[in-house]
């Protein structure tokens, strides 16, 4: 429903979504991409022809963009420019984002458009009139990614500074920043307010160690600095750009020829091209955290973690780079066939076919042909689209949305449908529409614990404790009055998601879910899904003599069962919903208690029965202590550290006071303010320290992480926990250490490997 998106868009806050949550980009798609879709669903054309027809509108963007830059700055000929067009809409940045993620893809089209008008204005013509349509292009670009907005204006910012001084450029140099300013207003004030009010979800994202590790000079050149296609199977292009030996061939014909065009003595913008294609080197490699790093990477990468966070995701700055080669590429090609046409000047025909010059001409223009089509196979072999995706949305959701809708109507307090579990993005059975289908329908009052949640850091542990009920298995006494405390009346279980190894068991879900008291199946929704714990299969066996007799006496049939998933299966309904009994905000007449610990502590004192009804205070919102309703003390709020990228299993054992992690990044953990004076911390006895080389437990793990598994565990005389050493570093053999408070006597030791 593009239009109703369009509407939500025009307001800061949405009260649908995540308990409420300050709108996050949203404000972006008002303009190009969000009309454009909303204009096909108004015409009622199919979602899948909208979609090719944005992605056409986006690569004959790109493809005229530079044929007309070429035109401004008289590079190339009319033949060049079409490859230099075609190498440029086709480029690997933009065949590897337009199916995942097209909007990331726009800034890269429009980018030659935002120079073409400074180009011009720069010799003739209104220099304002041509600051104006630059800005209006930087304007089309859109504001749904502000770094990738940005990326469009550093090389008109290098054009207009290698040009002649006099009263031309400085106006131009006065217009355009204070019209690109006011061209972009519409979504830079949006942005500032959110800036302001957003919980800080950039520290729960992507760190710069991860963006720029495939930031290797060659990747940089060619065009495969995106680093989600290193890490995601699902994007198919991005993939095969990585992993197809001729396609890095044929990139790396593209980018020797762009640079021979660059280098070459008679190119007129020689200086314009190489400042800006060596700007794009900086800005995109100069972090690179590989075997071979820069001198200032870690300073780099530092920044990009910290108050450079909005351009961590730095090969958004892949137009810097891409256009001075793709101008190279259309100078040198033109520049051979001036060669060619010069020396054939007089000549016969004959000598014209034999002359040697006029071959490798012939040759270099079809080797680049060649090898623009073999970068651009993954389009051509139609793998554009991301994998896992879908047809359409199938009914039964949008009949459960529409439940959910018309009960949140009639519910005076706004109460929230809460989906669980959580996973990541939406990735269900029927494919990977990676947003949830209750937000592309509207629905009022839903939430999820996803990968990147738009909600401050208490709300994340409070929906992080109710996880870690249902990943276990675990009844809860408390959890039905905890789900009231934070308004939700329904639990929309999705048995339909795709299994993963950060997806509960649907056994556990319905095992905690119908063991907690006060939680009631009032509905469900589409066909059942999952199996039966056992499959009977029957086949004939022939019975054969044991002499070795051919003759057959004849067949017997047999039964054969095989346990599925070790028992832990079982066929439910695609979506059920259950309701909580008396769901309602909690209240009561006397002085709150005051609880130390966290957010996730409710539930556990819930549990134990040690609340009521009645309100509590944190003790990070009550520092001067109880006001006359009592103090609960528990040994919540754990000094450790999360590995974001994970929903469940994603935090390390506890930590001691010191201790701030092992994985550098900007937040240890979904930290709660000024939390250190109330955390529960580690604290060995009988030794000094004991350390490892990895452990299961830590939070820089492959896969869950287990907190039974930290090192202590190889010393604790506790059969149920062992040290795990995880994923050893490279070119060192896994080792634990313990430092004893004073020196002791061993008389025997015993070696064990597995």
């Amino acid at each position: 429903d593009p239009g109703a998106m369009l509407g939500r868009a025009l307001h800061m806050w949405d009260p649908s979504g995540g308990f409420g949550q300050v709108q996050n980009q949203a404000y972006g798609y008002l303009f190009p991409m969000g009309p454009f879709f909303w204009l096909g669903d108004v015409l009622t054309l199919p979602g899948w022809v909208v979609q090719r027809m944005w992605w056409s509108l986006l690569l004959v963007v790109a493809f005229l963009g530079v044929v007309k830059l070429c035109a401004a700055l008289d590079l190339g000929s009319p033949t060049s420019r079409i490859v230099a067009g075609f190498a440029y809409a086709l480029s690997p940045r933009i065949l590897t984002t337009i199916g995942p993620i097209s909007i990331e893809a726009w800034p890269m089209a429009l980018a030659p458009w935002v120079l073409v008008p400074l180009v011009l204005g720069s010799r003739v013509g209104s220099p304002r009139r041509a600051a104006a349509l630059s800005a209006l292009a930087v304007a089309a670009v859109g504001g749904v990614n502000a770094a990738a907005t940005f990326a469009v204006i550093p090389l008109g910012a290098v054009w207009l500074l290698t040009r002649s001084r006099g009263p031309r450029r400085r106006a131009l140099m006065a217009w355009w920043p204070a019209l690109v300013v006011a061209g972009t207003a519409w979504w830079l004030v949006p942005l500032l307010l959110l800036g302001a009010y957003s919980p800080p979800f950039l520290d729960f994202i992507e760190t710069a160690s991860i963006t720029t590790f495939p930031t290797t000079l060659f990747d940089v050149l060619r065009g495969t600095s995106h680093w989600v296609p290193y890490v995601d199977s699902t994007w198919r292009a991005g993939n095969d750009l990585l992993s197809t030996g001729y396609v890095a061939l044929n990139s790396a014909v593209l980018v020797v020829l762009g640079l021979m065009g660059i280098a070459l003595r008679g190119n007129p913008h020689r200086q314009f091209l190489a400042l800006g294609l060596m700007l794009g080197l900086v800005l995109v490699s100069l972090g690179h955290s590989g075997s071979v790093s820069g001198w200032f990477a870690a300073s780099e990468r530092s920044a990009l973690d910290g108050v450079l966070a909005p351009l961590r995701n730095v090969h958004k700055f892949e137009p810097l780079i891409r256009l001075p080669l793709v101008l190279g590429l259309a100078h040198v090609l033109a520049a051979a066939g001036a060669r060619v046409r010069s020396a054939s000047r007089g000549r016969s025909l004959r000598e014209r076919l034999e002359d040697g010059d006029r071959v490798a001409y012939v040759g270099v223009l079809v080797l680049s042909a060649v090898a623009v089509a073999g970068v651009a196979s993954p389009a051509l072999a139609g793998r554009l689209a991301p994998a896992d995706d879908l047809e359409s949305v199938p009914g039964y959701w949008e009949q459960a949305v529409s439940w959910i809708g018309t009960t949140a109507d009639r519910d005076p307090d706004g109460t929230t449908a809460l989906l669980v579990p959580g996973s990541s993005f939406a990735t269900y059975l029927w494919g990977t529409p990676e947003d949830e289908p209750a937000q592309a329908y509207g629905a009022a009052g839903w939430a999820v614990r996803n990968a990147v949640p738009l909600a401050p850091p208490g709300n994340i542990r409070m929906l992080d404790a109710i996880e870690s009920r249902l990943a276990a298995g675990r009844p809860s006494p408390g959890l039905a009055a905890y789900l009231r405390r934070a308004g939700v009346s329904r639990l929309v279980v999705r048995n339909d998601l795709r299994p993963s190894g950060d997806v509960p068991v649907p056994v556990l879900v319905h095992q905690a879910i119908e063991g907690s008291p006060g939680l009631t199946k009032v509905a469900e929704f589409g066909p059942d899904v999952g199996g039966p714990v056992r499959l009977d299969e029957e086949e004939a066996v022939e019975d054969e003599e044991a002499d070795g007799d051919d003759e057959a006496e004849g067949d017997e049939e047999r039964s054969r069962r095989v346990v599925v998933d070790g028992g832990w299966h079982a066929e439910y309904p695609a979506i059920e919903v259950y309701e909580v009994s008396d769901a309602g905000a909690a209240s009561g007449s006397v002085a709150p208690p005051v609880v130390v610990g966290g957010p996730e502590d409710i539930l556990e004192l819930l549990d134990a029965g040690l609340m009521g009804d009645e309100p509590a205070l944190l003790a990070l919102d009550a520092p001067d202590g109880p006001d006359g309703g009592g103090l609960l003390l528990t040994d919540g709020l754990r000094r450790r550290e999360a590995t974001f990228a994970r929903v469940h299993d994603g935090r390390s054992a506890t930590l001691d006071t010191a201790d701030d992690g092992r994985r550098d990044v900007p937040a240890r953990e979904y930290v709660l303010g000024d939390q250190a004076r109330w955390e529960t911390t580690a604290q060995v006895l009988g030794a000094r320290s004991v350390d490892a080389s990895g452990s299961r437990a830590f939070a820089d793990t492959i896969g869950p992480v287990l907190p039974e598994t930290l090192p202590y565990a190889a010393f604790d005389g506790r059969p149920e926990t062992a040290w795990e050493s995880g994923t050893p570093r490279r070119d060192e053999d896994p080792w634990v250490r313990v430092v004893l408070d004073e020196p002791r006597f061993v008389s025997t030791t015993s070696e064990y490997s597995d």
